[in-house]
């Protein structure tokens, strides 16, 4: 289907065959890749391997429209593409690129076909189904080259770039009599507007019209600012970003930050809301300062990592990008979805960071696996020796034995609390080979029950639902109860009690969440 929809696009247009490889890219590529796609496209990521590919196909000076390559034997239809296959077996293998487009990696023995043509033409695709054919059979690797013959651009396409400003300085002295002090005179025309004769006709709205008059003249001239009006400019700029909304707010901050002289003088006359200016405080005093920035400094940071902007270009930028992507995506294959932000946003920025360690063997965690004996494992390999075999970079291999484990300390009662009771399930349910247990860091006093106490009363009810289950299928249950709550920052102890009587009517609700329950264990 693609093959024939190609074979269609040859008289359109660049933007519609552009239109076109993104609906088909819609169809392979998530969505998150797919914007990716469109950024490199737009920065000319590829371009680079196009001209490579574009060389190379007119150092053979072939007149086809599409050729190909086997072993030195080149020709231009699939009876010779076939021909030459056959053929090829005493001649040299070629050395392919880390660019090249390889179709049927897994032949053997190695036996390649270059094509080289423009995507989407007529004789492009009759070489290209030839060679996905012998691909298919297993017979030849299918490397395709984009070639387009005269290919010559007669409208080159015109790159950004950055403009540039051409400043010249009258450099003559000139006698100035300033004993002469002349009137502040209305100019008779600025910028089309006679103020004169407007305020003549509107003496009325004169302050109004002085006010744009100064305005269109901070337009012409960039005055400098006196010292006591640059003082709070960093929060005037702040505070008019901020007033532009949600919608405007990245494209005023854009216009601020190419143009700032141009609306210094503007924004110095900006009146800056006490709330603005306590929340920008803060922002310094207690997160900026953790990440090593003084007032005033900038620094980007894309999730959790920090990038140097100053030496960053928009190409290392995308690379992170994808990184980061690839790391979204594993996320989400492991049923994580936002789950994930909030373990990679509260990473700590600073370099020098204090190590310590957790004794938590006193606080008997409740474990919901165990790799050494739950029949779930039982099919992976429970030899140590395996640690010393090569295993995928970044993965810890499936071993049958109690090597790693991850501690989860939560009061289920906290909002941020949920997520890592969410993360903990979802790694056990995907069969991460950790020993996964819980630590209930809830309230210890012993007045505490889970009659008034919201902590209390869910470690009470996990201790409940595992005597008839499992650690793990009390953990989902909880999981479930809290996903009716979540958003609320806090859940109230009747809440619980009304989710307990609907759904263990049978039990006595003093019995579990009362001062002398039998389900009160755990609680550290």
């Amino acid at each position: 289907m693609v093959h024939f929809l190609l074979s269609r696009i040859v008289p359109a247009s660049d933007e519609q065959k552009y239109e076109f490889a993104l609906d088909v890219a819609a169809e392979i590529l998530p969505e998150a890749t797919l914007d990716l796609l469109k950024l490199s496209l737009s920065l000319r990521v590829f371009s680079p391997a196009v001209q490579l590919f574009q060389q190379m196909g007119a150092d053979y000076s072939i007149s086809c429209a599409a050729f190909f390559d086997v072993h030195g034997v080149t020709g231009c239809t699939p009876t010779e593409l076939e021909s030459a296959v056959n053929s090829a077996q005493d001649r040299d293998v070629p050395e392919l690129l880390s660019t090249d487009h390889i179709y049927g990696k897994e032949t053997s023995p190695k036996m390649i076909v270059i094509v080289y043509g423009d995507i989407g033409s007529q004789e492009w695709l009759q070489l290209h189904n030839k060679a996905s054919e012998l691909t298919s059979l297993h017979k030849v690797q299918y490397v395709l080259r984009h070639y387009k013959n005269n290919g010559r651009n007669l409208n080159p396409l015109s790159l950004s770039g950055y403009g540039v400003e051409l400043a010249i300085k009258n450099m003559e002295y000139k006698a100035v009599d300033d004993s002469i002090v002349k009137k502040d005179s209305v100019e008779a025309d600025l910028h089309g507007f006679n103020f004169k004769l407007l305020k003549e006709l509107h003496p009325d709205v004169s302050d109004s019209l002085d006010a744009f008059r100064m305005h269109l003249k901070e337009i012409e001239e960039l005055a400098p600012l006196k010292q006591w009006q640059v003082q709070d400019l960093a929060f005037q700029a702040s505070q008019r970003i901020v007033s532009e909304g949600a919608y405007n707010a990245l494209e005023t901050l854009k216009e601020l930050s190419q143009n700032f002289p141009t609306h210094a003088r503007s924004i110095a006359r900006e009146t800056v809301s006490q709330e603005l200016r306590e929340a920008i405080e803060l922002n310094q005093k207690e997160h900026l300062s953790d990440a090593g920035l003084d007032p005033g400094e900038s620094m980007l940071f894309l999730n959790g990592i920090s990038l140097d902007v100053d030496s960053m270009d928009m190409f290392q930028l995308l690379d992170i990008i994808k990184q980061e992507e690839r790391i979204s995506s594993g996320f989400m294959n492991m049923g994580l979805k936002r789950e994930y932000l909030s373990i990679l946003s509260g990473l700590e920025f600073a370099d020098e960071k204090t190590k310590y360690a957790v004794d938590y063997r006193d606080a008997y965690p409740m474990y919901l696996n165990n790799l050494d004996t739950d029949k779930r494992y039982q099919h992976w390999r429970n030899s140590v020796k395996l640690l010393l075999e090569p295993y995928y970079p970044g993965m810890i291999r499936p071993i049958a034995r109690n090597l790693f484990n991850l501690i989860f300390v939560v009061d289920p009662a906290e909002r941020r609390s949920r997520n890592l009771m969410k993360i903990a399930y979802s790694f056990f349910k995907h069969d991460i080979p950790l020993r996964i247990g819980l630590i209930f860091a809830v309230n210890n006093d012993k007045n505490a029950s889970g009659l008034n106490d919201s902590g209390v009363a869910l470690l009470n009810l996990f201790n409940f639902l595992a005597i008839d289950s499992s650690n793990h299928e009390a953990l989902k249950l909880i999981n479930e109860m809290l996903d009716q709550y979540r958003t609320q920052d806090e859940i109230d102890p009747s809440d619980i009690k009304t989710w307990f009587e609907s759904n263990y009517g049978d039990a006595d609700y003093l019995d579990v969440f009362g001062p002398k329950s039998d389900y009160d264990n755990g609680r550290k």
